[in-house]
């Protein structure tokens, strides 16, 4: 096969979707190796035409996990209070699939939005089972965040409000050093109060807040907007706009 036959090929199949110009392509490259082995070939390919056709490809792979977990989230009516419909992220974790796709959507929107990241705090108690698996694949360090009196050593508290009264949140002192990046990850975001506790927390460590994440939000409990007010960045993967 000539240059000019393969340069003619290339710009054919550029112009057509992306599927058909992936197969085209690879078409192509097996023609020229199997019936011109002795010549060396060059193929340079404009990112133009190749980012968007990976780019496509991972952001329909996300959402397709998104809405694999969201089918399988539990609700639970009248828990912990009546009037309320509780959404469980343990009942979608009986599933597999469904763990493989938490995985990787956590994986992919991290290494997309927050790749400077240092710390992964996990929030007590759920939060938990987020945070080591995010760190393991970033090779970054994983601190938790507790309620008081379950950390050992010397820890640094912040205070935070409940429906009837206060709890206190508890980190050791050395766990984020002043100036790491630090991302937070819980289940789930409802009025924001732990969250906000945990910001403030982390802050009093000396670490940079990069973001809250979470896999599911409350909307119509305004967590997104207390901690937005303070200067920090939240992402959810679900929203429920009802509670009820």
């Amino acid at each position: 096969m000539e240059p000019s036959t393969l340069h003619s090929a290339c710009r054919s199949a550029m112009s057509k979707p992306a599927t058909i110009f992936v197969f085209q392509l690879i078409t192509t490259i097996w023609l020229i190796t199997t019936f011109s082995p002795s010549q060396h070939w060059t193929i340079i390919l404009p990112i133009s035409v190749v980012v968007p056709v990976v780019s496509t490809r991972m952001s329909n792979e996300y959402s397709d996990n998104v809405e694999l977990i969201k089918q399988h989230i539990g609700e639970y009516p009248d828990f912990p209070k009546k009037g309320i419909l509780f959404k469980d992220i343990f009942t979608a974790l009986r599933n597999g699939e469904v763990c493989k796709a938490i995985k990787s959507a956590l994986l992919s929107y991290v290494r997309d939005n927050c790749p400077d990241v240092e710390v992964i705090v996990g929030l007590e108690a759920r939060g938990f089972l987020f945070s080591l698996l995010i760190a393991a694949e970033l090779g970054v360090a994983c601190v938790p965040i507790r309620k008081k009196g379950k950390l050992p050593g010397k820890c640094v508290q912040q205070e935070y409000q409940l429906e009837y009264g206060t709890d206190v949140f508890e980190a050791q002192e050395g766990s984020i050093t002043r100036g790491q990046k630090v991302l937070v990850i819980d289940d789930l975001l409802a009025t924001g109060g732990t969250m906000d506790a945990a910001n403030k927390l982390i802050q009093q460590l000396g670490g940079v807040i990069e973001r809250n994440v979470v896999v599911i939000e409350l909307t119509q409990l305004g967590g997104r907007k207390k901690l937005e007010a303070s200067g920090s960045k939240v992402h959810s993967f679900i929203q429920y706009d009802d509670i009820e």
